[in-house]
C-alpha cells in the first residue's frame, strides 16, 4: 500500500500536522516554526491600524504611521515565512530537520537515524479528552487515542521509527501494540470481585486525587503546553492599544 493511500485513511486532526512534501516524504512543521508564524500573524492583524492611519492623516502624523506600517511589514514578512520542517526520509534512513524561509534555501539543520527516532502516544494532563504526539522537544494534539495510535503505527511501520504508548497504562511507557493486542490483553485481565458500594464511594476521591497529582507532576499545565492560547493573548492588547492610538491622535 502506497504513503498516499495510508495517509488519505488517517483522521482529520492527524492530517493536520502530518503534510506530504512534493516527493511524498511525510514532515510535520516544527515548533519554531509555528511559534513564528502565530507571531507573525498577530503582527499582520495589528498591522491594519497603523497602515489606515498612513493613509487617512496628513504631515508627520502620517510619516510616523508609515515608518511604522513599513516596520510590522517586515515583521510579518519575516515571521510567517518561517519554515521548520521535520521530514521522514526513508530512503537515507533518517528523520531531518529542515530549515528555509518561504521554502528557499531551504538547509538542514539536524539529522537523526530514524532506528533511535521514538514517537509517543502520550495524554494531555490539563485536558479531560485528547491525546498528544511526542517527536523530540516537539508535541502535536492529533485527537483522540485510536486516531493518535493510528498515526504513530503508520510511521513505525512505514518508516522504522519507535513507537511508544503511555496511554494503556498511564504512567508508564510502554511500546505501542496493535488493536488486536490490546483488546487481547484487555480480555486477559482477571475479572476483580465486585466491591461494595460504600467502599467505592470512598475510594473515588483517592483515586482521582492520586491521578490528577501524578498527572501535575508528569506533565506541565496547559499554560506552558498550548503556545496559541499564550501567543493569543497579546492579540486584544495590541488591538485595544492601537485603538487607543488612534483616538488619541484623532
Amino acid at each position: 500500500m502506497s504513503m498516499q493511500s495510508q495517509y488519505s485513511k488517517l483522521g482529520k486532526g492527524a492530517r493536520w500536522h502530518l503534510k506530504l512534501d512534493p516527493q511524498g516524504r511525510p514532515y510535520f512543521a516544527g515548533r519554531r516554526q509555528m511559534t513564528r508564524v502565530i507571531w507573525g500573524l498577530i503582527g499582520l492583524v495589528t498591522l491594519s491600524s497603523p497602515l489606515v492611519m498612513a493613509f487617512v492623516l496628513d504631515g508627520g502624523e502620517q510619516i510616523f504611521y508609515a515608518i511604522v506600517s513599513v516596520c510590522l511589514s517586515l515583521f510579518c514578512l519575516v515571521f510567517l515565512g518561517v519554515r521548520q520542517h521535520l521530514v521522514f526520509d526513508k530512503e537515507q534512513g533518517v528523520l531531518r530537520e529542515m530549515r528555509s524561509w518561504w521554502g528557499l534555501r531551504a538547509r538542514e539543520h539536524q539529522r537523526v537515524p530514524l532506528g533511535e527516532t521514538r514517537v509517543v502516544v502520550a495524554p494531555i494532563a490539563a485536558l479531560s479528552e485528547g491525546c498528544q504526539l511526542e517527536l523530540l522537544e516537539h508535541r502535536y494534539t492529533i485527537g483522540s487515542a485510536a486516531e493518535t495510535r493510528q498515526l504513530a503505527a503508520l510511521l513505525r511501520d512505514g518508516y522504522g521509527v519507535q513507537a511508544m504508548d503511555r496511554v494503556a497504562a498511564w504512567p508508564e511507557t510502554r511500546p505501542l501494540a496493535d488493536d488486536s493486542q490490546q483488546e487481547s490483553e484487555v480480555s486477559s485481565q482477571p475479572s476483580q470481585p465486585k466491591q461494595p458500594e460504600q467502599e467505592k464511594q470512598q475510594k473515588r476521591p483517592q483515586a482521582s486525587a492520586t491521578a490528577s497529582i501524578s498527572a501535575d507532576m508528569r506533565y506541565q499545565s496547559l499554560w506552558d503546553q498550548a503556545v496559541l492560547l499564550k501567543l493569543a493573548i497579546p492579540l486584544p492588547v495590541l488591538a485595544l492599544i492601537g485603538f487607543v492610538l488612534a483616538w488619541v491622535r484623532s
